[in-house]
């Protein structure tokens, strides 16, 4: 899956439960500081794979308004037919329109969940995801990719097997 990776920043996850994960760390909620610098970091994309992966301190929701229009911008301008943007459960409901922005210049959007584990007992009661659903197939519905964390103190073999009868 070659790709350029641009790492932006913005408000900061809403969740920030995980006990994981400091996401939550990066963040600004000065949305013109963190246009400027993000601003910046779009700045060196290529274009090189026509491929663009847009990580930031959270989910694509947590990204100003004016950082999302560059990033559209940015991809018309370096040909890139593709992007991946990373999403919380809790916001899945955004996906659709934030699809259709860049569907309307012919790109694709594909967005990433961080499940971490097919587990749910260990999802929810250690790692305190926010995923309601134990369902995989259900979570994929609106989703395209998936982060999935291995070696994790507590995990066995077989609680890193997908189920699908769940």
């Amino acid at each position: 899956n070659p790709r350029e990776i641009v790492l932006l920043r913005g408000s900061g996850c809403k969740w920030r439960r995980c006990t994981f994960c400091d996401y939550h760390l990066d963040f600004s909620l000065d949305d013109e500081q963190n246009f400027i610098l993000n601003e910046k970091e779009l700045a060196k994309v290529t274009g090189k794979y026509a491929k663009l992966e847009v990580i930031n301190s959270g989910s694509f929701v947590d990204l100003d308004k004016q950082t999302l229009s560059l990033i559209l911008d940015t991809c018309i301008r370096k040909n890139i037919t593709e992007i991946h943007f990373e999403c919380h459960w809790m916001h899945k409901e955004s996906i659709p329109e934030l699809r259709e922005f860049f569907a309307k210049h012919n790109i694709i959007t594909k967005i990433k969940i961080g499940v971490e584990t097919f587990d749910y007992q260990y999802r929810e009661n250690i790692l305190r995801k926010g995923i309601d659903e134990q369902n995989p197939p259900r979570i994929a519905e609106s989703f395209d990719e998936v982060c999935l964390l291995f070696g994790l103190d507590g995990q066995t073999f077989d609680s890193m097997k997908l189920d699908i009868e769940t």
